[in-house]
């Protein structure tokens, strides 16, 4: 818990390696915040093996989402997150070029509000909404509850009001942040509120990074933000992010293969090793030491269950990951 102008939650994960980025994650909805569901962290399972300091924050105001912002225009939770930015960016040396904002939906749009309002260096996010107003205003839950809990109504000029509060960041880029945005081709999502905001990018001559996936169900937009998400903070940090690994019986032979992020695969300086365990032994059997190899094949000696750890390594650091095991 951080105390500021409001008590916020939090989840600090820091890196175990020498780091100069930081990561803040965003959430967006969980679907069920109508029924008295609490809030939750996003994105930190899939981040789980990405070297980097990350920080999770929390988006509940007496129970309900507040977008981050606050109560009654208040703005007193959006000042409390960061408050706790700024003191854990200072703790551990990072300047705000080097924070990197990220999120989905709810998520992104906080990502991108603050990434862009206080300066900071990097955005990667996906399925926003720049229309809050026009958002929140489409069901009973949102509107009366949430609209009314950040502007204090939820009559048309309180929809209004929200949007254009939103306008004046979000159509007003600077030049001193990155933009990575993912959307699908087909959610309404992209259509209504990233397409217009890439536009004005592209009319304010501001440089910006698209991914754009073939799909509509806004639901599906974690599957799809994923792999981009990783390979941007790849990208930016320098650091390793495994897309894939697997284990799988090829003949009479074990066969293990690791994809990296696309941006790390011209690195030179990228290894690969592998520790082959058999059962539960706490040993491995055999060693494959570091090359430039992103699989290799070992011989099946007998039945059973087989499992792998996957070290890769470049000049940024290195991950350790595992992969399903397997029986033979």
């Amino acid at each position: 818990m951080f105390n500021g102008a409001i008590p916020i939650k939090y989840y600090l994960s820091l890196s175990t390696e020498e780091c100069n980025h930081l990561i803040i994650g965003f959430s967006g909805f969980n679907g069920k915040e109508s029924t008295g569901e609490p809030a939750r962290y996003n994105y930190v399972k899939q981040l789980k093996n990405f070297n980097c300091h990350q920080l999770y924050i929390l988006d509940s105001y007496e129970d309900h989402p507040c977008y981050y912002l606050g109560k009654n225009k208040s703005l007193d939770y959006e000042v409390t997150v960061m408050a706790l930015i700024n003191y854990i960016a200072n703790r551990i040396h990072i300047p705000m070029s080097n924070v990197i904002t990220i999120g989905s939906s709810k998520g992104g749009t906080a990502a991108l509000y603050f990434g862009m309002k206080y300066s900071l260096g990097h955005v990667i996010a996906g399925g926003m909404q720049t229309k809050v107003g026009d958002y929140l205003w489409l069901n009973n839950y949102t509107r009366d509850t949430l609209l009314k809990l950040i502007t204090g109504g939820n009559e048309e000029n309180d929809r209004r009001f929200l949007n254009r509060f939103y306008d004046k960041i979000f159509f007003n880029p600077r030049k001193n942040t990155e933009y990575n945005i993912h959307g699908g081709s087909g959610d309404h999502h992209f259509i209504n509120y990233g397409k217009p905001f890439i536009e004005n990018l592209k009319k304010c001559r501001i440089p910006y990074n698209l991914d754009i996936q073939e799909y509509s169900d806004h639901g599906l937009i974690g599957t799809y933000y994923t792999p981009f998400l990783l390979n941007q903070l790849s990208r930016i940090t320098g650091k390793i992010a495994v897309s894939q690994a697997t284990l799988e019986q090829v003949g009479n032979e074990l066969k293990v293969t690791c994809r990296i992020s696309d941006s790390l695969k011209n690195d030179p300086s990228v290894r690969y090793a592998y520790y082959f365990f058999k059962g539960n032994e706490k040993d491995p059997f055999e060693k494959v030491h570091y090359s430039r190899a992103n699989s290799c094949k070992i011989k099946i000696r007998e039945a059973g269950s087989y499992r792998v750890r996957i070290y890769v390594r470049n000049e940024k650091g290195i991950v350790k990951i595992g992969a399903n095991p397997i029986i033979v």
